[in-house]
């Protein structure tokens, strides 16, 4: 279950998800939200597709590249101070709020939001399958919050240097941005936000 703040609180905004990662990379990915009976599904290099009660339709990011025009989707119940320091440096104004880490990567996989930027501790590697091979089979980038790809199937589940994740057209500025606050806030690439 992820956004189980939001289950909890009785918002709709969880979901269930389902990763798959073969050396390391995601290769299938399922998210549903089943108050809104809406499922994501993606396999990198082969679907993309997302299920609304019943009626399939093909994932595709946005195409918007102007950072100041991009629409970011942001956590509903923790926003980090250093989000807020990337998008007044990217003239980032407009946010939608969200529960669950499958569903932001949604919202971007549908072309409802632009980017998401998680720069904290609390990812694990089940937080971020699922959602990866959804984005990436979408169009999409991710990586760390230093442009590095993310890892699985490591001794130690923590995806210690939180996340980007864009439509991909302006994905190195983003992670620019986001590494630079980072750096700026003491934090470095070798341990993350730990």
């Amino acid at each position: 279950l992820d956004g189980t703040k939001e289950f909890i609180g009785k918002i709709g905004e969880f979901a269930v998800m389902v990763g798959l990662a073969v050396d390391g990379a995601p290769v299938l990915g399922v998210v549903y939200q089943p108050v809104a009976d809406v499922l994501y599904r993606g396999v990198p290099g082969e679907v993309a597709e997302v299920v609304t009660q019943g009626k399939p339709a093909p994932l595709a990011v946005s195409d918007v590249s102007d950072t100041a025009a991009m629409r970011l989707v942001a956590s509903r119940s923790h926003r980090d101070p250093l989000v807020s320091s990337v998008c007044a440096e990217l003239g980032i104004t407009r946010d939608r709020p969200s529960g669950s880490v499958g569903l932001k990567v949604g919202l971007l996989a549908t072309a409802v939001c632009d980017l998401y930027i998680h720069p904290s501790p609390g990812l694990k590697e089940w937080d971020t399958c699922a959602p990866e091979a959804i984005l990436r089979a979408a169009g999409g980038a991710i990586s760390d919050s230093w442009g590095n790809p993310l890892q699985y199937n490591k001794a130690d589940v923590r995806q210690r240097q939180g996340l980007v994740a864009s439509n991909g057209r302006r994905q190195s500025e983003i992670v620019s941005a986001t590494a630079r606050a980072a750096e700026a806030a003491g934090y470095r690439s070798e341990t993350g936000f730990w």
